[in-house]
């Protein structure tokens, strides 16, 4: 078995310009609890109440609620479970609130009211109550006052009934085990007609708005006083005010151009390959599930556009864009046959509700389910950003032969292309580390992708994890976790250890997996000039800590070091600061002032900090330039995510250049202020022998000319600069958590097989955590191996995945005779290695011998009973024979025959030849 936990970090070619302001958190996995249950939907909506520390989810194939044991959230064990079917009704969905778990359940038949039941922690009954057809979805507000239920209302299977989608909202302020149906509010739809939602997909046979609308998941403003309902075949989002219980607002989130660039799609599995590209189709989002969150006191929610389509009985939504029934009008797509082919566009569903905008039988737009991407929105449902097509462009390349694979089964590379890609199906946004971030999980390929959206508008990708193992199977529970159906956050607080995670329900695998989010790393000093005491030359101090150089550039004279006084901010640390004169800035803008170098091989995320003090006849402006080959340098334009100061009124930006006040211009001097400029969006500053950053005096922009820092004085031979505590600090890449654990046993013996035929196999075990590269297996000469149970046997191996636990198989290959000796050797990159020795024989096949010959030169015994020339044994004539001797043999002449003189069958003619009868 493998844990292929593949994570890809920031080194993807098509987030290159993704600027990262920070250092990132990164998540692996804890554990898992397996149901042992394949395909069933044994584990889907999962919870986690932190007074008990246990998980809860549902089983849907045993209709239980289950409850693990979490209080160590890397071993899960089972706690009790729940028999819905002694309440009558299938759970669907559940949630922790206080006091106990909530628990939707549908009624059987699903087009009947169903019911909310309230347990306790322990899972002892404590009430029910009745709410809306179909519960599909079931949480909590941020309050803790009130329980919300989404009442999906979907039809019966051949589409003769189709019951309301209404949203219940249970008011359990006065604790769960007194609830009743006079708690229960029911908000549906029965005001509205299709001409007041314009966008929203109101097309079902015969269907009011009410019957048409199917609430599918809900989310609530963390100040608890909005909901927003999904509507995922609605492809809409209701807004509900929760201090009246009312609708506020129903929103048709729209479509997904995916003909304009960084919106391309997979839209064919036919032939199989990765081919994301600009199609002309709109991709209705069609959001699964949604999570409100807070950034500067403004509610956003982000959406997983899965995409969903209704197939009941006769009624079926999709088609296949290249079937003859769907015909593309020929105005609009005058390359129609060509779009229809199926490597094109002929294999891609799309839906038959829309997209003939003008009610002939031609469709004018193509429109399909899904937009494969994942959405922030503002509160009233307005596009803030959207991922494009980065979630298949990250699985494409972390997975490039198990791209958009299906949940079900592995060796289904690109099966997934023709229908809605990747399927976001999950989504949580959590604050952590002092920043947000968005965990969204993948349905079908699988694994979780983590976002910075601590800017809602410019979120930045992190990490994407996949525990799943593509070598396994499925059906057998060795593929790992398949089809995330549900996220939640653990915070720090509520950690039973102190570390926030995430729970993951895998619907396809039935396994509950759970995730450390660990903290971003710790910036290291790379060098530190404290000059207490100057170190070198007055002129080119060196570092105090860590190694480098420093000097002036251009016309800047004067170096020495000083205390003196100062106004206003202090610098960081200690008091002696170098000095430099700037009274004589030179006649170029910005090619006079001070550079400093180092390396940075073995860190990333570079920042180069300094404490500055300008007096007040010294130039006020500075341009900051950085060298990535040692010998060119490169202007940096400075703004908010690349420069912070540490002084108030000091430092502002002046034209992306640093200034002496803040805001700029203003009369300041004498005053130090701490400058940090961020150089972790450029990659060439990583790992860089030769890396450098130049301070220079620059014209202050309102001007055009060099500028002194106080304005009722001018440049002066007494002006100076000041620098103090200047610091190069990274995030130090050479340090490795990857681990391989002493394989067991260590030592495989007698090992024996004859020549031609390998031998029996012996087995070991290895695992290895924490991996950031391929865990390789080396046989050695006379040996072959292989995964237990998988595929061909080989010299070496291959197994991906962050964390590894395998079985590997060895034998002698049996190919030459001889005695072999070695060690399989274990490696990744960054982790100590491990071996095993082995030792094994391949025999040589035997050869055949001699035991008697007759060569009758001599004749040796009697002439009727002739002895072997060789060896022993024994001859005689047998039955009639006679006349036995040895006499000489006769000439034998060769008879002539007519050969062809010409043609392929001419040949010589024959020669005379003389035998000897023996």
């Amino acid at each position: 078995m493998r844990d292929a936990a593949h994570w890809l970090l920031l080194a993807i070619g098509l987030l290159a310009s993704v600027s990262l302001a920070q250092a990132q958190v990164s998540i692996s996995h804890l554990g898992t609890y397996a149901t042992g249950s394949y395909n069933t939907s044994a584990a889907e909506i999962v919870s986690f109440d932190p007074v008990s520390d246990r998980i809860f989810f549902v089983n849907a194939q045993l209709n239980q609620v289950v409850a693990l044991n979490a209080s160590n959230p890397a071993s899960l064990t089972l706690a009790f479970t729940i028999d819905m079917a002694t309440y009558g009704a299938v759970a669907n969905s559940l949630c922790v609130v206080l006091g106990g778990i909530a628990v939707a359940a549908e009624a059987s038949p699903k087009t009947d009211p169903g019911k909310v039941v309230f347990f306790d922690a322990n899972g002892t009954f404590l009430s029910q109550v009745t709410v809306g057809a179909q519960p599909d979805h079931v949480s909590v507000t941020p309050n803790g006052q009130k329980v919300l239920v989404a009442n999906e209302g979907e039809p019966n299977d051949t589409y003769t009934i189709d019951p309301e989608g209404t949203i219940s909202v249970i008011d359990i302020s006065g604790g769960i085990a007194s609830v009743t149906g006079a708690n229960v509010t029911s908000i549906d739809f029965t005001a509205y007609t299709p001409a007041m939602l314009p966008g929203v997909r109101i097309f079902g046979p015969g269907a009011t708005v009410a019957q048409d609308m199917e609430p599918e998941y809900i989310t609530v403003s963390d100040d608890s006083q909005k909901a927003f309902v999904a509507c995922q075949e609605n492809n809409a989002v209701v807004r509900i005010d929760l201090a009246t219980n009312t609708i506020e607002q129903i929103t048709a989130l729209g479509m997904k151009d995916h003909s304009l660039p960084g919106n391309g799609l997979d839209a064919s599995d036919s032939p199989t390959g990765i081919n994301i590209a600009n199609w002309p189709v709109k991709g209705l989002y069609m959001p699964d599930a949604i999570d409100a969150f807070t950034i500067a006191g403004q509610t956003y929610v982000a959406y997983a556009n899965e995409g969903d389509a209704r197939e009941w009985g006769t009624f079926v939504e999709p088609r296949r864009i290249g079937n003859a029934a769907y015909v593309l009008d020929p105005v609009v797509f005058p390359d129609a046959a060509t779009l229809k082919l199926n490597a094109n566009l002929g294999r891609l569903n799309a839906t038959t509700y829309s997209g003939n905008l003008d009610a002939d039988p031609e469709f004018e737009e193509i429109h399909v389910f899904g937009s494969r991407s994942f959405t922030i929105r503002d509160a009233n449902g307005a596009i803030v950003w959207d991922s494009g097509d980065q979630l298949e462009q990250i699985t494409s390349a972390a997975y490039p032969t198990n791209f958009n694979s299906n949940n079900s089964a592995n060796g289904s590379f690109d099966t997934r292309s023709d229908d809605k890609g990747p399927e976001p199906e999950a989504v949580v946004v959590a604050d952590v580390y002092g920043s947000t971030y968005a965990f969204i999980g993948l349905e079908r390929i699988g694994g979780i992708m983590v976002y910075d959206v601590s800017v809602p508008s410019a979120p930045v990708f992190v990490q994407y994890l996949n525990n799943r193992n593509f070598a396994g199977d499925a059906a057998a529970g060795t593929a790992l976790d398949l089809g995330p159906e549900d996220i939640k956050f653990v915070s720090a607080t509520d950690s039973p250890d102190g570390m926030p995670f995430l729970i993951v329900g895998n619907e396809i695998s039935g396994t509950v997996s759970t995730f450390r989010i660990d903290p971003p790393p710790t910036p290291e000093d790379i060098a530190v000039w404290t000059y207490e005491p100057l170190q070198g030359a007055a002129t080119a101090p060196t570092p105090n800590i860590g190694s480098g150089s420093s000097a002036l550039v251009g016309s800047m004279t004067g170096a020495s070091t000083a205390t003196g006084s100062f106004t206003g901010c202090a610098q960081t640390t200690g008091t002696t600061a170098w000095a430099i004169g700037t009274a004589n800035p030179g006649v170029t803008n910005e090619s006079s002032g001070v550079e400093y170098r180092t390396s940075t091989v073995g860190y990333s995320d570079i920042t180069f900090s300094y404490d500055h003090r300008i007096s007040n006849t010294g130039t006020r402006t500075a341009r900051i330039q950085y060298t990535l080959d040692g010998a060119s340098w490169t202007n940096l334009t400075l703004d908010g995510s690349n420069y912070s100061t540490a002084c108030t009124n000091r430092g502002g930006l002046d034209g992306g250049r640093v200034d002496a006040s803040d805001p700029a211009g203003t009369n300041v001097s004498d005053s130090w202020g701490r400058r940090t400029i961020d150089f972790s969006a450029i990659a060439g500053a990583n790992n860089n022998p030769t890396f450098g950053v130049r301070v220079l005096a620059a014209h202050y922009a309102a001007t055009g000319e060099f500028r002194q820092a106080n304005n009722v004085s001018s440049l002066a031979t007494a002006g100076t600069w000041r620098f103090d505590n200047v610091t190069f600090a990274g995030i130090e890449q050479s340090m490795s958590t990857a681990m391989i654990a002493t394989p067991v046993p260590t030592s495989l013996t007698g090992f024996s097989t004859p020549e031609g035929t390998p031998s029996a196999a012996q087995t070991f075990a290895v695992t290895a955590s924490d991996l950031t590269a391929d865990l390789v297996f080396t046989a050695p000469s006379g040996f072959e191996l292989r995964e237990q149970g998988i595929g061909s046997y080989a010299t070496s191996l291959n197994l991906t995945g962050a964390t590894v636990s395998a079985t590997i198989e060895v034998r002698l290959d049996g190919t030459t005779a001889g005695t072999y000796t070695g060690n399989v050797t274990i490696a990744s990159t960054g982790a100590t290695g491990q071996t095993v020795s082995l030792d094994g024989t391949t025999i040589a096949a035997p050869v055949p011998g001699v035991l008697a010959v007759w060569t009758y030169e001599p004749l040796q015994g009697a002439a009727t009973t002739p002895t072997p020339n060789i060896g022993t044994g024994s001859s005689a004539i047998v039955g009639s024979m006679t006349g036995a001797g040895t006499p000489p043999a006769a000439p034998r002449v060769a008879r002539s025959r007519p050969v062809p003189r010409h043609g392929p069958w001419a040949r010589p003619a024959p020669e005379q030849r003389t035998n000897r009868l023996a």
